[in-house]
């Protein structure tokens, strides 16, 4: 049983309010597509189109129903099907192609279903939405710029409306990744006197920061002329984002290496929020100490040998990392 929410109906002879005990039947459905692609969504519609009962082919359309939510100020005269008219496939195409031909919706699907005398037609249709503007609040951390990159869609596009969510959620992760984790994000589109433009509206609440509040080294014991300070770029007290923990990190595992300690390897980090803030301990392996010793090397200058084996970007991680080094070497002298 099928109860319906009418927002616009026309029927030979009214019946009101109305509950269905046949099949609701998908007869038609067809995705608007951008005019250069028209011949290719007729195309997609008709692979969609499911085919037409017997029993119904034939039959008078008795109501036209209008069944999708949020749809405003759509007639479904506008369909081109008379009461009275025979069902069949050739009149539900033309009726999807004169729809989608406004250029208004990006879905159109039509359902039959049977009805004292013959056959109600429900319409369901999806808004094109086009926005013409899009607007920001609350942004002061990120600029517009990087909002904007994130959010992905801009004026002059066509948004659906059900991407949303999705969207927002860019955004969200957008400012968690810049260290505003409790950063909150509402969209909402708001129409325009324009049929089909609409205004995407974007409302941040950035909250504070997650900034370090304690920070810690677990693993090799650091070299004694080299302090937690000396190596790691963040401190007590920083905004957290994971751009600047992933880059600071990177560059740490690089400073141990350029001080000679090349097996230098660090893991992910453990972090612990209390609050608002978070606790950083940083796991990983110094190593052993190293020298680079270069012997016959001439007529090449030591400089730049040490330079292309690059171990503070490469690292040495046993029999492979010394065959690659043979291999830079041998190379550069050929």
């Amino acid at each position: 049983m099928r109860l319906s929410t009418k927002q616009s109906s026309y029927a030979a002879n009214p019946v009101g309010p109305w509950l269905s005990g046949g099949p609701v039947i998908s007869v038609w459905r067809r995705c608007a597509l951008p005019l250069a692609l028209l011949l290719v969504s007729s195309v997609v519609g008709e692979s969609q189109a499911q085919p037409l009962p017997p029993e119904l082919t034939g039959q008078s359309v008795v109501e036209i129903a209008l069944v999708s939510l949020r749809v405003e100020g759509f007639d479904v005269r506008s369909l081109g099907v008379p009461i009275g008219a025979r069902l069949g496939r050739g009149l539900l195409r033309r009726a999807v192609r004169r729809l989608v031909a406004t250029e208004r919706w990006a879905d159109v699907q039509l359902d039959v279903e049977p009805a004292p005398g013959g056959v109600r037609l429900l319409v369901h249709l999806a808004p094109r939405i086009v926005l013409m503007r899009v607007d920001l609040f609350g942004n002061a951390a990120l600029s517009e710029r990087e909002v904007s990159r994130a959010l992905g869609v801009r004026a002059g596009e066509t948004l659906d409306a059900g991407r949303l969510g999705e969207l927002q959620a860019r955004v969200e992760q957008r400012y968690r990744r810049s260290g505003y984790r409790k950063a909150r994000v509402r969209l909402n589109l708001r129409q325009t006197n324009e049929p089909g433009r609409q205004v995407l509206r974007v409302a941040i609440d950035e909250e504070p920061a997650c900034r370090i509040r304690a920070l810690y080294f677990d693993g090799d014991a650091l070299p004694g002329r080299l302090g937690l300070a000396d190596v790691f770029a963040l401190r007590v007290g920083d905004r957290l984002s994971e751009d600047a923990l992933e880059r600071a990190l990177q560059v740490m595992q690089r400073r141990l290496r350029a001080a000679g300690y090349f097996s230098a390897r660090l893991d992910d980090p453990d972090l612990r929020f209390v609050g608002k803030d978070v606790e950083l301990r940083l796991k990983g392996r110094v190593g052993p100490h190293h020298v680079l010793h270069f012997h016959g090397y001439w007529p090449l200058e030591r400089g730049l040998l040490a330079t292309r084996l690059d171990m503070a970007e490469q690292g040495l991680d046993g029999e492979v990392s010394l065959g690659r080094m043979e291999k830079v070497l041998t190379e550069l002298y050929r």
